[in-house]
């Protein structure tokens, strides 16, 4: 009524029953659609109730929003949503499987329609990936395309020598790795390289020591941390590329260079 105040208890009490309310609509619709992974509902409260899951984890809506993906492609592949990642869908792909594997529902998709058509993907000529069919390779689409293939337990379906072959003719005299197109070349595409070719069991296609040393001329000594290309200042990213990137190498830094570099990342927070 007008003129009378509400108390933050009171209010806080009509939040807490409006929550309750919205999380036993989403149990009832997850029910009514029949879900195979979605969550549980008690009875009597109507909350979501799946022992590890945490409270108001709705895992049926991020389910949904996964396949969603799917959904789209299909049924509005002209918007301008879809056209603009059309390019980077396989890396969509990978990100989403991922996500349906955390989730317990990687098997409301199907996995060889999938493989289907990430082979789709890859150009003939040059054993490389596009990001989608009929798209340009490059280095980052073909790990990622890679990742979805390891993913359904279908890397024996791809040519691994020529996928390799493919990376290995990005080194650059360096040591570093870069796109077939623009000729960017970081350590982002040092991580790329190196990561698909240990998933593909195929290191020794590249000189590895090289790509380390080139690694290492992108580390500050002021700060311990990693830039972009030699001479960049820091950046977490970067650096997070540059370690993983070493580490698929074995190299190690030393107890000093790890004290530095933890500290810069302390510093972040």
């Amino acid at each position: 009524m007008a003129g009378e105040r509400t108390t933050n208890g009171e209010l806080e009490a009509r939040i807490a029953a409006l929550e309750g309310e919205v999380a036993a609509k989403d149990c009832e619709i997850a029910l009514l659609r029949g879900s195979r992974a979605g969550p549980s509902c008690d009875q009597a409260g109507g909350e979501p109730a799946p022992a590890s899951d945490a409270p108001g984890f709705i895992r049926e809506r991020h389910v949904e929003y996964v396949l969603n993906f799917w959904n789209k492609e299909k049924e509005a592949r002209d918007t301008f949503e879809m056209l603009s990642i059309e390019h980077i869908r396989v890396q969509g792909v990978f990100w989403a499987l991922g996500s349906l594997e955390l989730l317990g529902a990687i098997e409301r998709v199907d996995q060889g329609a999938i493989v289907e058509w990430v082979l789709k993907c890859q150009d003939p000529a040059s054993g490389g990936f596009g990001g989608n069919i009929g798209h340009d390779t490059n280095l980052i689409n073909t790990q990622f395309a890679i990742y979805v293939l390891a993913q359904c337990d279908a890397l024996d379906r791809v040519d691994k020598d020529a996928v390799s072959k493919y990376v290995a003719g990005r080194q650059q005299p360096d040591g570093s790795f870069a796109d077939e197109w623009s000729g960017e070349h970081d350590t982002r595409y040092a991580c790329c390289a190196l990561f698909c070719l240990k998933v593909l069991g195929r290191l020794e296609v590249v000189d590895l020591s090289k790509a380390v040393e080139y690694i290492l001329q992108c580390r500050n000594a002021s700060d311990g941390a990693f830039g972009q290309v030699p001479g960049a200042e820091s950046h977490a990213a970067f650096t997070y590329t540059a370690l993983g990137a070493l580490s698929v190498a074995e190299h190690q830094l030393t107890d000093n260079e790890r004290d530095d570099l933890a500290w810069w990342l302390c510093e972040r927070q």
